[in-house]
């Protein structure tokens, strides 16, 4: 690999493959290798005997994700048995074989797993049912009905509250079904602190920074460098593909994706500077606040 392809982020990406032994958080956008470089480090934990396969677990947050991971987990066991000889060849063999014995599901799933094994300890009943999306959305529509049809028939004075605010007690249904959704949540967050005029001046206080020349080389290389990985790794995808040359259409032509990573690079704390200078002025703003309005 020449230099121009190695990855800005590639000693990050190797260290989570070799350093088995170490506990690591990894933040990372949609799209930039964060399951590949997942699958990696569970296949380099089984070939250096680090662990076994009855051992492993991954946790996903859908099904459909779960399922991908899955079939690209056994893919690569069985091409990196193919590559390997001696005793990491004989592990990564035995783990594609016996691939079934380890985790790879959603977080509903792994702690299901983690009751049924322990039922009594958890104190939950041995014959318990993980309740389905369609049920839950089924249980939540019965609680909302039940919910409306005892304010009507006790005549809640926050009815006609409601009215007086031009709003009608179906329209609260999906802040109700947000809340629902996060249990956990205690206390949800009120109006903002700041009013509209306080967020404009904040925003044009940060457009004026970058225009004065404020903003740093190491901002600047930070989003070059995720600008980059972004690009990378959607481009894996023939959505990802598609996406960038409507892009192209969009800015210049059908080649200016090929331009893209040349370009990057090419940007400077100047540049920055001269492009907010141009296009950040206020003159060439339309600024527009879309307000809560009520029927009346």
């Amino acid at each position: 690999m020449s230099d121009a392809e190695v990855l800005p982020d590639q000693h990050q990406r190797d260290r989570i493959e070799t350093e088995l032994d170490t506990t690591m958080l990894v933040e990372a956008a949609a799209g930039t290798g964060k399951t590949t470089s997942m699958i990696d480090r569970m296949v380099a934990l089984l070939e250096q005997g680090t662990c076994t396969i009855d051992t492993l677990a991954a946790v996903t947050f859908t099904r459909k994700a779960a399922a991908e991971m899955r079939s690209r987990f056994q893919a690569e066991l069985e091409s990196r048995a193919r590559e390997a000889d001696g005793e990491r060849a004989r592990r990564l063999a035995d783990a594609a074989e016996e691939a079934g014995r380890c985790f790879i599901g959603t977080i509903h799933s792994f702690c299901g797993r983690l009751l049924r094994e322990r039922p009594v300890e958890a104190g939950v009943s041995p014959g318990f049912e993980q309740l389905e999306p369609e049920e839950d959305e089924r249980l939540r529509r019965e609680a909302w009905q039940e919910f409306c049809e005892r304010l009507y028939a006790r005549e809640d004075p926050r009815i006609e509250k409601l009215a007086d605010m031009g709003m009608h007690l179906s329209e609260l249904e999906d802040a109700f079904d947000e809340r629902a959704s996060f249990p956990d949540v205690q206390e949800w967050p009120g109006e903002p602190e700041m009013e509209l005029p306080e967020v404009e001046e904040a925003l044009d206080r940060e457009l004026e920074r970058v225009t004065a020349d404020a903003v740093t080389q190491e901002e600047v290389d930070k989003a070059i460098k995720q600008a980059k990985a972004q690009f990378a790794y959607s481009s894996e995808s023939v959505t990802g593909q598609a996406l960038w040359l409507g892009f192209s259409e969009v800015f210049a032509d059908r080649t200016w994706a090929d331009r893209y990573l040349e370009n990057l690079s090419a940007v400077t704390v100047e540049r920055v500077r001269r492009a907010a200078e141009k296009y950040l002025h206020p003159s060439n703003r339309t600024v527009g606040w879309y307000l809560p309005t009520s029927d009346d």
